[in-house]
């Protein structure tokens, strides 16, 4: 009897399940409380500035910068809700769906209502336009918001799911701005010295007033809960940024309280810098989200490929070597069928063509197109047993992973079996498309034989190993051969 004693520090508990998923959550907790900090401590000084000390008032008459600034805030949102959307396809989640028509409502009020308002106001105030694109922004905000507490349920019917929530938001837009367009008349233009009033009014307007204290309020629940569902989720960097971009929308709201100036499209403010930053912010982390994608893409294909190669040497090398193994423990025996030798011979013939074929497939240059490896395979399939091979293959066909395997498995093993077995010197290969479907066919002239009753040294194991594969992925597999009449082995995918 064994006794395993194990020591450990005084004072240190036992590590328990579920603990190493916990300290990978601190260090994303930590920075995700550090990038909401960072990001209110910044704002809140910026903001301080320029509302307490009388010397700086940040307001400038800029009409292409306001322009300018409205029109990247449009693109960066419509550039962030796509990759939102790329990334919605993969997670098919509720909140990606709710996150992504957030962002494209934004980019539709900054564009629709912020930067062609902006270019073709000349300075006027422009009250149907602004008030809309108040309205729009609140509707985004509060998508905004419900994305960051929305579960994250799986959608069945994604498409559905798509169509009706970006329904739902253009309805809203409409809506608010056919409400707008109703009271255009009654609409308060805020009119103060310049447009640069750098003082709150809390008096003269309160509808205005109300707007950006609920905006303020949804964007401080965003930044809360996108920082709790950093917490949660360690493994998606997107929600630090989603967080930290939040702080800076909601200072934003913020200074437009402090310098009501939402009216005047020539106007920039320290408010506009700051949603500037919340864009900018949201970009950054599509940016990340982005190489994060193909950190992980890249780590899965090869995980993928080491696991094809592990599947290829079981069915195929490691079966045929554990063959070998078994058979050679008879010949100390006398063999009753007298054919234990060609059994042997043949098997190793597959072994060494099996681990020939892993060989190709680790040197294979990844970006090779398909046109080559195919014609590579054919001929060293043929040259092998002396015998010459005419290729036609028709440019520009693709095929996943799995289905180009499939391909050229076959092809090299058709290929091997018609130099090998038909006592001809000439094989043909052509890969064409028939009706959009890639078709394989490989032919040749030689002596034939019959596919149901093929030998199993010769013949049995290869033409058992080419309906496997074909059927592995999907394809249609035919051969026909007679005595003295040839064999045509065709593969349509």
């Amino acid at each position: 009897m064994v006794v395993t004693t194990r020591l450990r520090p005084s004072g240190q508990s036992e590590l328990r399940p579920g603990d190493a998923a916990a300290s990978r959550r601190r260090p994303l907790a930590s920075r995700a409380r550090a990038a909401g900090l960072g990001s209110a401590l910044v704002a809140a000084g910026i903001t301080i500035a320029v509302t307490v000390i009388p010397g700086i008032q940040f307001a400038y008459r800029r009409p292409v910068l306001r322009v300018g600034l409205e029109t990247a805030e449009a693109l960066v949102a419509l550039l962030i809700a796509y990759l939102v959307i790329g990334r919605l396809r993969r997670s098919r989640s509720l909140d990606d769906l709710v996150l992504a028509v957030a962002l494209g409502t934004l980019a539709v009020g900054n564009l629709c209502f912020g930067a062609t308002p902006a270019l073709v106001a000349e300075g006027q105030p422009a009250p149907v336009a602004s008030w809309a694109g108040v309205g729009t922004r609140i509707l985004g905000a509060l998508l905004f918001a419900a994305a960051a507490f929305v579960p994250r349920r799986p959608l069945v019917r994604l498409g559905r799911a798509g169509l009706a929530a970006a329904g739902a938001a253009g309805f809203g837009i409409l809506l608010n701005a056919s409400v707008v367009w109703a009271v255009r008349d009654r609409l308060p233009l805020i009119t103060s010295v310049g447009g640069a009033k750098a003082r709150p009014d809390l008096f003269g307007y309160h509808g205005l007033f109300a707007i950006q204290v609920i905006a303020i309020v949804l964007y401080i629940i965003a930044a809360v809960g996108f920082a709790r569902r950093a917490d949660q989720r360690p493994d998606d960097n997107l929600l630090l940024w989603l967080g930290a971009a939040a702080v800076f929308a909601a200072y934003a709201w913020m200074n437009y309280f402090l310098s009501p100036a939402l009216l005047y499209a020539d106007w920039v403010y320290a408010a506009d810098v700051f949603r500037l930053l919340f864009y900018l912010m949201l970009l950054v982390g599509a940016v990340n989200e982005i190489n994060d994608y193909w950190r992980r893409s890249a780590r899965l294909a090869v995980l993928e490929e080491r696991r094809r190669l592990a599947r290829d040497l079981h069915d195929g090398l490691a079966q045929e070597v554990a063959y070998i193994s078994r058979a050679a423990k008879r010949l100390r025996h006398p063999d009753p069928d007298g054919d234990l030798p060609e059994r042997l011979e043949a098997a190793a013939g597959r072994a060494l063509r099996e681990s020939r074929q892993v060989i190709a497939a680790l040197a294979t240059p990844v970006e090779e197109p398909l046109e080559a490896v195919l014609t590579r395979v054919a001929q060293d399939a043929a040259a092998r047993f002396g015998a010459e091979v005419d290729v036609d293959v028709t440019s520009g066909i693709r095929l996943d992973a799995a289905r180009a395997e499939a391909l050229l498995r076959i092809t090299g093993e058709a290929v091997t079996n018609a130099a090998r077995h038909s006592g001809t010197r000439r094989v043909w290969v052509a890969l064409q498309l028939r009706r959009g479907r890639p078709c394989l066919e490989v032919v040749d002239l030689g002596a034939g034989f019959v596919p149901e009753v093929a030998p199993a040294v010769q013949l049995g194991f290869g033409l058992t190993s080419m309906r496997e594969r074909a059927a592995t992925v999907g394809a249609e597999l035919r051969i026909r051969s007679a005595p003295e009449a040839g064999t045509s082995v065709k593969v349509r995918f």
